[in-house]
């Protein structure tokens, strides 16, 4: 059933996405559903060759209609505030913004959906938004899911669109969501990520490049010291290739300043900084991997030896964010899929 639910939909890239966000972010979520895509198509039923006349007919398909898993961006997420995973807790929202148009094709079936407008708030959440151009013709949609009170709501710029008392459409009666964390906070829904985890050293690692480079400045660029006789301009003394300038005596009117280069022990404060960064998240410098005269097994030991460390951090993933999506995709499998085509397709994959 695991192996079913990777063959539909976008399920690879979906992963590697939730992978990638629980790296930066610290935590994955995950969207368990049955989708169904419903799309009017105008089927060609005759042409007229000789002015080109098409006539055709209105035909509604269903573009996908299976079990979809999919991640979900953490910043159009809200879980509710006392829970620490989705056995403890009782609601959340998933926020989508899609175009009107898009808005009224999928969400037409219900008929509230007519009095949305565009408008509302459709701005992206993240703390680097890309670029969006004009977003006056977008929706809000928010998906809100109550487990205690079986309840499922759909609110559309303010808009409920289906039933006030619409019930989870799932026999499992769960939230149809699963997480994962990089680095489990006891208490805490959200995990750490690398970057969180690395903060600190890296704004040391800032601040001593940003004073290496102010070092270098100085030292290129230096200022001068200039005797008030010599009416000297701070134009004058600006430097640029080939200038002359003009002084009674260049020893005793005009004099620079000395600044000593960066010496090397600023890079090698730069690699421990570094080193405390790789300690920190597991992840090895390849170029320590190689060590000079050891024979091909010591090597191979020296360069895993630091992805144990990586190997922690994710043991929480691997035994319970992908058993949480397993068991998850198992209940939408076997209540949305009737059982003689679930047997058909298992049978496909085992052949």
């Amino acid at each position: 059933i695991f192996k079913y639910s990777q063959f539909k939909g976008y399920w690879f890239l979906q992963r590697a996405d939730a992978f990638r966000g629980m790296v930066v972010y610290g935590t994955a979520i995950w969207e368990e559903t049955y989708r169904e895509d419903p799309r009017t198509i105008k089927e060609i039923i005759d042409v007229d060759e000789e002015t080109g006349e098409v006539q055709y007919e209105l035909v509604e398909i269903k573009e996908y209609q299976d079990v979809y898993g999919a991640a979900v961006n953490i910043w159009n997420f809200y879980i509710d505030e006392d829970g620490t995973d989705f056995e403890t807790a009782k609601d959340c929202i998933k926020r989508e913004v899609l175009t009107l148009d898009e808005f009224k094709r999928i969400y037409s079936r219900y008929k509230n959906a007519e009095k949305v407008q565009a408008g509302g708030e459709t701005d992206p959440k993240e703390t680097d938004p890309k670029p969006e151009g004009d977003n006056k013709d977008e929706v809000e949609v928010l998906h809100y899911y109550n487990r205690p009170h079986d309840i499922y709501w759909i609110v559309a710029n303010e808009v409920l669109v289906n039933d006030f008392g619409n019930p989870i459409p799932y026999k499992h009666k769960e939230l149809p969501f699963s997480h994962g964390v990089l680095i489990k906070r006891l208490g805490h829904f959200y995990g750490l990520g690398f970057p969180k985890i690395i903060e600190g050293v890296q704004a040391e690692l800032d601040t001593v490049r940003r004073m290496g480079i102010d070092r270098a400045k100085l030292h290129l660029s230096r200022p001068f010291l200039a005797a008030s006789r010599a009416q000297l301009r701070q134009r004058d003394v600006e430097i640029s290739p080939g200038k002359l300038i003009q002084v009674p005596n260049p020893r005793e009117s005009l004099m620079g300043l000395e600044f000593s280069d960066t010496g090397s022990s600023r890079y090698r404060e730069e690699e421990l900084l570094k080193d405390d960064s790789r300690q920190a998240t597991g992840i090895a410098n390849p170029a320590q991997s190689v060590i000079t005269g050891a024979t091909a097994t010591e090597s191979a030991l020296f360069k895993n030896q630091p992805l144990k460390d990586l190997d922690i951090s994710l043991f929480k993933t691997k035994s319970g964010y992908l058993k949480e999506l397993a068991d998850l995709e198992l209940k939408i499998f076997s209540s949305s899929i009737s059982r003689k085509k679930k047997f058909t397709e298992l049978l496909k994959l085992v052949d």
